[in-house]
């Protein structure tokens, strides 16, 4: 079972406020403001000067746990002393880097007492997350808040929907994971025919540890983020350089170092492979121009290129085109022992030469990855559709 509702009464010892430089705000409980009859008190914060940023004013409960791929529900009274005041709520670790945690929601206050419920699920949870209040939209504004309550409602409701038309039915999953949906009984629908979506399109990325395997020398893992302050998620302004690593950092491999990943190859076919790194322009100069890659296979030769680490990046670089792979095939990685002689294992791009949309018939139960959407055409097609055969692009 989900865990207990937390509470977070009024307090001064439950909630903190910070302002950052140019902002002044204070916090005070007031025992006479409150929402209804037997609430003792709430939180009162006055902001006198703010610069716009939302979370430049921050009334924050720490330490708290939110679990991975689960929902939740913070729910609150609040009020303003005047109406369209922005209040925005944030989760996020409780430091660096400060990443969101799944609620990030800007609210539009009025100035008579409201409780509010927003649901948000957090994909990634932590054991240290911070709950926040944003108060920084605008200065000369007071707010009070109470009975903060966080409810845990356990694993979220798929995020599937689906829509029928006069021709076809589209499924849509935002969902974080993928799902087989299954069909009705009596649906008889089929794929378009088109050559955009590859029937097999993934990342092998150096954080899963069943896919990424140092083989030899020193792998160091490294952060390569820059071009976002991840502190200040509502204000996410691009600043340069730009560039980042793959998921959850890249690793460094030493002059003469070795690792392979796993392309955890599902069905033989073509596939176009290619290479992720980031363009961290201050430490290029000291990684390789000549990394060796091979693509090794259970039944056929390798076939070699070599990678320049020092230019491009961000980017995802080929390294094999309509390559035959198979179950077992890994990319093996080989750092140079001259030279500048470091290099980066991230991350790999797998695509296979077949669609997705290949015209086939779809007869039980269709899969939709996270985040994607399938179109189905109904078969045969009603009167007045798109002529069967003809090619949809």
């Amino acid at each position: 079972p989900p865990p207990p509702p937390q509470s977070f009464p009024t307090g001064k010892g439950v909630w903190q406020l910070w302002a950052a430089p140019s902002n002044t705000a204070t916090h005070t409980i007031d025992t006479t403001d409150v929402p209804y009859t037997g609430c003792n008190a709430s939180d009162k914060i006055q902001v006198d000067t703010a610069d716009g940023m939302g979370s430049d004013i921050d009334l924050f409960h720490g330490s708290i746990a939110l679990q991975s791929n689960t929902a939740y529900t913070l729910t609150f009274w609040a009020k303003a002393n005047q109406s369209g005041v922005g209040l925005e709520l944030n989760s996020r670790i409780n430091g660096d880097p400060w990443t969101t945690l799944g609620l990030q929601t800007l609210l539009t206050i009025t100035d008579t007492w409201t409780h509010y419920s927003v649901p948000f699920t957090v994909p990634d949870g932590s054991d240290n997350a911070r709950l926040s209040f944003w108060m920084g939209q605008q200065g000369d504004v007071t707010f009070h808040i109470a009975d903060t309550v966080l409810v845990c409602d356990g694993a979220p409701t798929p995020a599937v929907f689906r829509r029928d038309f006069d021709c076809g039915v589209v499924f849509t999953n935002g969902d974080t994971v993928a799902h087989d949906i299954v069909l009705p009984a009596n649906a008889t629908l089929k794929r378009l025919a088109g050559s955009q979506a590859p029937l097999y399109q993934y990342t092998v990325d150096d954080n899963n540890t069943q896919a990424f395997t140092p083989v030899n020398g020193t792998w160091d893992v490294r952060t390569y983020e820059h071009g976002y302050k991840f502190s200040i998620p509502s204000m996410e302004e691009p600043y340069t350089p730009y560039y980042h690593h793959w998921e959850k950092g890249a690793h460094l491999g030493s002059p003469g170092s070795a690792a392979t990943f796993d392309l955890q190859i599902s069905t033989p076919d073509l596939y176009n492979v290619s290479m992720w790194w980031p363009a961290a322009v201050d430490d290029q100069p000291s990684w390789t121009n000549a990394l060796e890659v091979a693509i090794k296979c259970p039944s056929q030769s390798a076939v070699h290129t070599t990678v320049d680490q020092q230019l491009n990046g961000d980017s995802w670089a080929p390294i094999a085109t309509r390559q035959q792979l198979e179950p077992g095939c890994v990319v093996h990685v080989l750092c140079p022992r001259s030279g500048p002689g470091h290099c980066i294992a991230d991350a790999l791009l797998v695509e296979s030469q077949a669609r997705y949309n290949d015209g086939s018939q779809v007869h039980t139960s269709v899969h939709v990855n996270a985040m994607d959407a399938i179109v189905l055409q109904r078969n045969p097609l009603p009167s007045g559709c798109v002529a069967p055969g003809r090619t949809v692009q």
